[in-house]
């Protein structure tokens, strides 16, 4: 996916914050898009694509350094403990029916582990 064509599509998600640094962005098997996102609005968990006029697919959103968010509304400013849906349920609602979850976080990112290389026959065995 060309880093335009993702930065578009982040655009739905809140305010898109451009790097020139192109490592930042480009992931291997995902690109990193650095988004200003309304706490008190729901977490975007995807946008449907259309990669050509006879295919069409989902493209599916992570979040990095997530605070707490509610998996009943997907909200920022609450756990779901403290969502009103839940409250109001009474303890009725079940958490395989919840819209939003730990998925949306993303792993932490590896930039800042040592790699280490060993090289045999230099230094050691």
């Amino acid at each position: 996916m060309v880093t335009e064509t993702a930065e578009s599509l982040c655009k739905s998600v809140g305010r898109v914050i451009h790097s020139d640094d192109r490592s930042e962005t480009e992931c291997g098997e995902f690109m990193r898009i650095r988004v200003e996102v309304d706490a008190h609005k729901p977490l975007c968990r995807g946008r449907r694509v259309r990669f050509s006029p006879d295919r069409e697919g989902w493209v599916s959103f992570q979040y990095e350094r997530l605070p707490i968010f509610c998996h009943w509304c997907g909200v920022l400013n609450h756990d779901s403990k403290e969502c009103d849906l839940w409250l109001r349920s009474k303890g009725e609602l079940r958490t395989e029916n919840q819209e939003y979850g730990s998925w949306l976080r993303a792993d932490p990112p590896s930039l800042l582990r040592k790699k280490v290389v060993r090289v045999c026959g230099y230094g050691g065995p």
